[in-house]
């Protein structure tokens, strides 16, 4: 027998016993049979057999779970998203851009030379008269 317990103890302490073996070595050394070289494994197998008759019998307070911080937590993000997507406007491409202050500078210019033009138009005018009265004198000599 004690060839076969140290055999069950090595197969335990390596985790490989069947539950019949455990049982085995259980009902031996809560017995009153245990030989002397084996009792610091008795103490053992009795501290298992104590602490399976332990219970807790203090009750246990757990916070309960609210359900309103899912839906506030739902509320924040539709939030976000609401107030981000509208407050966000595309930008212009920069060739969108590129094309808006070319545009600008073209309107700039054309005025510019508009603005040439119409004065070029008003000496023209002047010297048309004064070309009209010397071909009327010329004309008359």
């Amino acid at each position: 027998m004690e060839h076969d317990i140290q055999k069950l103890l090595d197969l335990y302490f390596d985790g490989k016993t069947t539950i019949q073996q455990e049982q085995q070595l259980r009902a031996y050394f809560l017995g009153n049979a245990v030989k002397e070289n084996w009792m610091p494994y008795k103490s053992l197998f009795v501290g298992f057999q104590s602490s399976k008759k332990e219970k807790f019998t203090q009750a246990i307070d757990l916070p309960k779970k609210s359900r309103y911080v899912f839906w506030w937590a739902s509320a924040a993000i539709v939030a976000t998203f609401i107030v981000g997507g509208n407050l966000y406007k595309p930008t212009q491409s920069y060739s969108e851009q590129e094309a808006h202050a070319s545009y600008a500078e073209f309107k700039e210019n054309v005025l510019l030379v508009s603005t040439h033009l119409n004065q070029g138009a008003n000496r023209l005018a002047h010297l048309e008269t004064f070309d009209q009265t010397t071909t009327k004198y010329l004309k008359k000599e």
